[in-house]
């Protein structure tokens, strides 16, 4: 049972704020900077960070928090499995090379993701400890560097995909230096190995759902163009994502203490989900075309990434997004019960749909349109089948 505290969740919402913001800056503000190629390059490459990082951090951070409560060392941050992580930089950083025919960009996408874990991880820490406030603060230095990075780079010159890539790395390690101490780095574990692939599999899953449409176009659609208008409309209907990304990461410890004390959600953490997502998804259906108005009216909208109907194509994203919201609220409790890997099955089943809906010949159907489409129905299943999962678990450890 847990009672909000306005104020610690006021420090979350500020860290995630500035934690979480960063891509928003850079399709809304230093998109201006950037010519339509560079902007489509950054949609797909940091795609590919984003998929990197989500197979590391889904089983570290996964680990950190099903022990926290048990450990007595509160301040370490075990980093488990260095050996499979090693692995996944290495495939990293061979993707990176194979879509981009340059080791200086690959080199630089493997730092990203190295720094970002580790800032990632830190930042949990801070949360399962308690220290909210020092979460916000190191996440708003984060963002002034980073953001001081970039300013002085598009005074001199149009910003391109390299420049963002070394403005992450170096705001992530700058905000978390003095920290580095506290990480436990593990070569190898005997008894999470296996979990570890399945956690690992199923970030890799979830965040390649998440973006599928960025891959599929990267890989199969040669309009760069194309990219950048999709990759547009999704960072202006993801411009709630704060919200959901806030009420996660505060809801998270009180769901993980509740499997420990009661084996499942408590009702009040139900009631408060419930609640929460009620918010979420009006705040998803009305922001993103709130906020494509205001952009809009100044003149700051990317006006060479704007096509027919444009508008339709945001609230499309938008109305899948709400569904979206959903799963992060569900799938906890099967983290809690080691069955990751069923999730990992359902996100594949969801990820194949996406395919052969994309790719099943509609008339007259652009490829705008069979995108939102295949998005909405992967979307859905995986929604659907893993409240499905969830309950079917909960009845079967009460019997």
């Amino acid at each position: 049972m847990f009672r909000v505290n306005s104020i610690e969740q006021f420090y979350v919402i500020i860290g995630v704020f500035f934690e979480k913001i960063l891509p928003l800056i850079i399709s809304f503000v230093f998109i201006h900077k950037m010519s339509e190629t560079q902007y489509a390059l950054w949609i797909l490459f940091f795609h590919i960070c984003t998929m990197s990082i989500s197979s590391i951090d889904s089983p570290v951070n996964i680990f950190f928090n099903k022990t926290f409560y048990d450990r007595d060392d509160k301040r370490s941050i075990p980093i488990i499995e260095f050996r499979s992580i090693v692995s996944i930089l290495i495939i990293t950083f061979l993707v990176s090379l194979f879509y981009s025919n340059s080791f200086i960009t690959s080199a630089l996408v493997l730092l990203m993701v190295l720094t970002s874990i580790t800032t990632m991880s830190i930042f949990n820490s801070f949360r399962f400890r308690a220290k909210n406030f020092t979460y916000g603060i190191r996440s708003f230095v984060r963002f002034f560097i980073f953001l001081l990075i970039m300013i002085s780079v598009t005074y001199f010159r149009e910003l391109k995909l390299n420049d963002i890539l070394i403005s992450y790395s170096i705001s992530n390690i700058v905000s978390v230096i003095d920290c580095f101490n506290l990480l436990l780095f593990k070569w190898k574990t005997i008894t999470f190995f296996s979990e570890f692939i399945n956690l690992s599999l199923y970030g890799l899953l979830t965040s390649l759902l998440s973006g599928i449409e960025k891959i599929a176009m990267g890989t199969f659609h040669s309009n760069l163009l194309d990219l950048a208008i999709v990759g547009y409309a999704i960072a202006l209907a993801s411009s709630p994502s704060l919200l959901t990304e806030s009420f996660k990461k505060y809801l998270s410890p009180y769901f993980f203490k509740d499997f420990n004390e009661i084996g499942f959600y408590s009702k009040d953490s139900i009631k408060k989900t419930f609640q929460g997502l009620i918010v979420l998804t009006i705040a998803q259906l009305i922001i993103p075309i709130f906020f494509y108005l205001i952009l809009e009216k100044l003149s700051l909208l990317k006006e060479s990434l704007i096509i027919e109907n444009f508008l339709v194509l945001v609230l499309g994203f938008s109305i899948i997004m709400s569904f979206y919201n959903a799963y992060h609220f569900i799938n906890p409790y099967l983290f809690y019960k080691n069955q990751s890997n069923k999730l990992s099955m359902i996100l594949c089943f969801s990820s194949v749909l996406f395919l052969l809906i994309l790719f099943f010949p509609i008339p007259s159907a652009n490829i705008f349109v069979k995108l939102i489409l295949a998005k909405a129905v992967s979307v859905f299943s995986l929604v659907f089948l893993t409240y499905k999962l969830t309950i079917s678990g909960f009845r079967k450890s009460i019997h």
